[in-house]
């Protein structure tokens, strides 16, 4: 997910108005892995859950027992010096035991590296996702998003089955708004025509007023146009646009 975010990223960053364009940072975090050798540990009868056990103590540690001092109960914790537990020779040195009793060091039935691991891995609606963000200045979110839809096409046809795209941010705030508004605009409109129709009392004419709307609509639109100021319809207040585009994976 990570490398479509990355790919999804670059073609956002030349559409006109994106700015401050991002991948949401999911790596980055060193750690260290311990791949067991399965041959070897058959070899000298060595069982996993031996290893396991040496492996939980030695970084993280285990609880020994506890200090009981009147109502408090304080643990006791077994586990390698802090220089230590970061240390691969330290690590590889570890003794574990064969079937026979023979000690063995860990290095000799497991590979000890260093690798870079997630610093975060997120999740929403139970499913993994990854965003790739940008901020959209001097341009409407509508088109904007209209044009990314159109860029991003060929990658989603790339994404493997149970992968798929979704687009968010202001962009979802927006969609909200306009299905609240195909609800709230119809019912404001007949309010308005009920009260003309009770200050008037005159359908024809409250009708006539009504028809009214639509010019003065027109206007306004027409306005805008000259003016080049984006139409966009947004929940609360913001001085930009922010949209998202997150890959999932459930």
């Amino acid at each position: 997910m990570k490398g479509y975010a990355d790919r999804i990223a670059a073609l956002l960053g030349g559409l006109e108005g994106a700015r401050d364009v991002k991948v949401e940072q999911v790596s980055g975090m060193e750690q260290i892995e311990i791949a067991y050798d399965r041959k070897m540990l058959a070899r000298y009868g060595v069982n996993t859950g031996d290893v396991n056990e040496v492996i939980e103590v030695a970084p993280a540690g285990r609880e020994a027992t506890k200090v009981v001092e009147g109502p408090l109960r304080t643990s006791t914790v077994v586990r390698l010096a802090e220089k230590d537990r970061g240390d691969l020779d330290a690590l590889e040195k570890l003794l574990v035991w064969g079937a026979s009793g023979e000690p063995l060091r860990l290095g000799q039935v497991a590979r000890i590296t260093l690798v870079e691991g997630p610093a975060q891995i997120g999740r929403e609606k139970g499913m993994r996702r990854v965003a790739a963000e940008v901020n959209i200045r001097g341009r409407d979110l509508g088109s904007f998003v209209s044009e990314a839809q159109s860029k991003l096409h060929s990658i989603e046809q790339e994404l493997p089955t149970g992968y798929f795209p979704e687009y968010g941010g202001q962009f979802e705030n927006q969609q909200r708004a306009m299905q609240r508004l195909a609800i709230v605009v119809p019912i404001a409109l007949f309010l308005i025509l009920c009260l003309l129709y009770l200050a008037l009392g005159n359908m024809r004419d409250s009708l006539l007023v009504v028809l009214n709307l639509p010019f003065a609509l027109v206007g306004g639109v027409f306005a805008i146009w000259v003016w080049g100021i984006p139409l966009s319809v947004r929940e609360g207040r913001a001085s930009q646009d922010t949209w998202a585009c997150r890959c999932r994976h459930p």
